[in-house]
């Protein structure tokens, strides 16, 4: 949590004024980098509260989300009631926020770690210690790239150590799985192996079942579907919606061997909105 609060602190000092609101997506498109930013915060912000409420014993409520078809809702809400809030003031929360995130964990015994929190956004609840990693790669990865587009940066997640980046896609497996989607998928049973070469590379699984499934790090027996990529930066790309998985297939950036319409599939199965 340390480096990636250092990496966002660097990131964050480098704009300038006029910067905040600057498109995050091409042809002028999408969020600007403050609202961005109040998403981000926002999210962080309501993590955090559900896990200190759970490790209170408190009940655990996100005022607009009570089912998972509110988030889209939720998002926008959050960022209109963040819009009054100098991109200053947001930056310190956050960068505050992580350091007080990253000391809370120290202190925690592995069965507060293992404590369920309530997410209606997600297909069932997230543990603390899973909470904490969805605190990592929601900000270096799924958005990393988008807040660093407004100013032609390259995103978050190359300044990370290769330590980090691989820790941080584990993190993201385990984010995923819960964001599958169960009344998409119906009965479908299947799992994905990933291999990713190179440097912050490894091996991943998605399974995607009744239940929920589970994702997380090292290869789930008889796969569905192997999907190949020459590098982190790669699949970090298509998990922030920067690059088109077709494209990359195109492009051979990314190589699948096995039921590839599961493949294509995927990303309706798995969005969280």
């Amino acid at each position: 949590m340390g480096e990636l609060r250092s990496v966002a602190a660097h990131f964050f000092d480098s704009i300038r004024v006029e910067d905040w609101d600057r498109h995050t997506e091409p042809n002028q498109s999408g969020w600007i980098l403050r609202e961005t930013l109040a998403h981000v915060t926002a999210i962080a912000e309501g993590w955090h509260a559900g896990v200190c409420n759970t490790l209170n014993a408190r009940p655990v409520s996100y005022d607009g989300l009570i089912v998972r078809t509110d988030l889209p809702h939720f998002n926008e809400k959050s960022i209109l009631d963040r819009q009054a809030i100098p991109p200053a003031v947001m930056v310190e929360k956050l960068l505050n926020l992580l350091a007080e995130i990253a000391d809370q964990v120290a202190g925690l015994s592995n069965a507060q770690l293992n404590l369920s929190v309530p997410c209606p956004a997600y297909n069932r609840p997230l543990t603390i210690a899973e909470i904490v990693g969805c605190q990592m790669a929601h900000l270096g990865i799924v958005h990393g790239a988008q807040l660093a587009n407004a100013v032609s940066a390259k995103p978050l997640w190359t300044y990370c150590s290769p330590a980090l980046l691989n820790h941080m896609l584990t993190y993201l497996f385990h984010q995923v799985s819960h964001s599958y989607w169960v009344e998409r998928g119906g009965n479908l049973r299947a799992s994905i192996n990933f291999y990713v070469s190179g440097v912050g590379g490894g091996r991943w699984h998605l399974t995607l079942a009744p239940d929920g499934g589970e994702g997380g790090a090292g290869w789930a027996k008889s796969p569905a579907l192997i999907v190949w990529s020459p590098n982190a930066h790669i699949l970090c790309s298509i998990f922030a919606q920067q690059l088109r998985p077709l494209r990359a297939i195109f492009t051979g950036r990314l190589l699948g061997i096995g039921n590839l319409r599961l493949g294509f599939r995927l990303p309706g199965l798995v969005n969280p909105t």
